[in-house]
């Protein structure tokens, strides 16, 4: 081999590696995450409605993984009730799919049918684990 052969210089070799990979990745998704917002907040098609003024954060959760994710307030102009705002929003896995957007996604090709949606939604399940923590309460 290369130089030392001890297995712990080749463990601490990993993690470094691994450590260098999780803050390119944090970066990225920092700027893909922000992109994001400012997508939301101001893109001519109005995803969330028209917004008249943002506040997010990036917060990592302290539970395994560390999964980065956004905290955001939104202000919308009143041309919107609740209820259609509501129906934009999606605050768990379990809304990562509505029923009502099932047919549409299985006829733009996302989904290749009805059966697909069980599996994409344990799928989430298994990468979106959420644990609460004291900040959650």
């Amino acid at each position: 081999m290369y130089g030392n052969d001890d297995p712990r210089e080749i463990d601490r070799i990993k993690k470094a590696v691994a450590q260098a990979g999780a803050v390119i990745m944090t970066r990225c998704w920092m700027q893909v995450s922000t992109a994001f917002m400012l997508y939301i907040a101001h893109s001519k098609e109005e995803p969330l409605g028209k917004v008249k003024d943002m506040w997010y954060r990036h917060e990592f959760q302290d539970s395994k993984g560390n999964l980065s994710h956004i905290h955001a307030l939104l202000w919308l102009a009143d041309s919107e009730s609740q209820e259609q705002i509501e129906k934009r929003i999606s605050g768990s896995v379990k809304d990562i799919i509505s029923d009502d957007e099932i047919e549409g996604l299985v006829e733009e090709g996302i989904l290749r049918d009805w059966n697909q949606v069980e599996e994409v939604r344990e799928k989430a399940s298994r990468i979106q684990m959420h644990k609460c923590s004291g900040r959650c309460q």
